[in-house]
């Protein structure tokens, strides 16, 4: 014959039965809550993946333009550059050219402009 149980142990039992029934549903929410958590996370790093994306291609862009202006720029600027010794040159030699009249002129030698 089993032995008696004791007073309240079958009330006792119940109770720890539906208490741990009741943590076994917990568990389940709570690991049913942290998996749309973690979906709702991995779907937010998706979303900021694409901007990243996106802000890296907007950066390349502006990058290649401002590279592209500053190569038109230098460009413009050897042009300026080599217009102004030009005109440099060309002052130098009608100077150089005034001087040699001048000079003739003052040695009498008068062969024309």
């Amino acid at each position: 014959m089993p032995p008696l149980p004791l007073p309240g142990q079958q009330a006792r039992e119940a109770d720890l039965a539906a208490a741990m029934q009741r943590a076994a549903a917990l568990k389940t929410d709570y690991c049913a809550l942290l998996q749309r958590e973690v979906q709702a996370l991995q779907q937010q790093c998706r979303q900021h993946e694409a901007r990243v994306e996106e802000l890296e291609r907007q950066l390349a862009e502006v990058v290649s333009q401002q590279q592209e202006q500053q190569q038109q720029w230098q460009a413009h600027l050897q042009a300026q550059q080599q217009e102004q010794v030009g005109e440099e040159q060309q002052k130098q030699s009608h100077h150089h050219a005034d001087l040699l009249q001048q000079q003739r002129q003052q040695h009498g030698f008068l062969l024309g402009p």
